[in-house]
């Protein structure tokens, strides 16, 4: 994900630099038009595949939890319970 969020902060750089030489008119217009399209495109491929990894993330821990909530579930219904409150009983009584 820090490799995407470096990408994207490039991209918006150069997008930036673009625009700014179309508002000056340096250089061929429709390249730097081409060339800002492409860029933005990028961008957007980049932005998606970052929250595609975002929202992969939150599932997979909302996953792990549940994971976790079934097996102390499974645990209390066999009986496989931690019991460190309980005192062992005493062989001397």
């Amino acid at each position: 994900m820090d490799d995407l969020t470096g990408s994207i902060n490039n991209l918006e750089t150069r997008i930036t630099e673009t625009k700014q030489k179309l508002a000056t008119s340096e250089g061929d217009r429709s390249f730097l038009l081409k060339e800002l399209a492409r860029l933005q495109n990028e961008k957007a491929t980049l932005v998606a595949q970052w929250n595609n990894l975002s929202s992969l993330r939150t599932q997979v821990a909302k996953l792990r939890e549940e994971a976790a909530i079934t097996q102390r579930l499974a645990w209390m219904h066999s009986g496989f319970t931690r019991r460190a409150t309980r005192r062992a009983p005493n062989a001397f009584s």
